[in-house]
């Protein structure tokens, strides 16, 4: 598992991983101020996975990564 700032998984990885949507995702996105999106709601599922994509391109990273990121720091672990 990644340690310090290294946030994101092995690119080798991602790519097999869908990215998880859930509450403790959704509220470091309510906390940090970059999105609104409630888990229940496909649409804002849908808003999520743009997000991670777009924020992925960025960064070259895969929207699993990008998931796995927020994940660790969601939860600090």
């Amino acid at each position: 598992m990644p340690t310090g700032r290294k946030l994101f998984t092995d690119r080798r990885s991602a790519h097999l991983s869908a990215p998880i949507f859930d509450a403790q995702v959704a509220k470091w996105l309510r906390t940090q101020r970059l999105a609104s999106l409630h888990v229940n709601k496909t649409p804002d599922y849908e808003q999520y996975l743009k997000l991670l994509k777009d924020w992925g391109q960025r960064t070259g990273r895969a929207p699993a990564q990008v998931e796995a990121g927020i994940f660790q720091l969601a939860t600090e672990r």
